[in-house]
């Protein structure tokens, strides 16, 4: 039996959001987005199943991806802005459009 959630490859697509292998990291070196060496052979497969190309290897971002990565990006700044009210930092009469 297999333990885990199974999910579809059209799901693993969806929140494959940096679709690049992280390289071995140095020390002091800056970190760096994407997915793990041990990860790369699944990333290979969810590629060949969402294009039907074998050995596809160029970047995917699906459209689930892209408005997962929008909707972070609104909760980011939304934070942000609240943060800074709460600081004030930023008058909430400077807010009002």
């Amino acid at each position: 039996m297999r333990a885990g959630l199974n999910l579809t490859y059209r799901t693993l697509a969806s929140i494959l959001k940096y679709d690049k292998k992280i390289p071995v990291r140095e020390k002091g070196a800056r970190v760096e987005k994407g997915y793990y060496e041990e990860e790369a052979a699944l990333v290979r497969e969810i590629k060949e199943h969402l294009t039907g190309i074998k050995g596809y290897t160029e970047p995917i971002k699906t459209i689930e991806c892209q408005i997962m990565d929008i909707a972070d990006d609104i909760a980011y700044s939304t934070y942000d802005l609240e943060d800074a009210m709460k600081a004030e930092v930023v008058p909430l009469s400077e807010t009002a459009g």
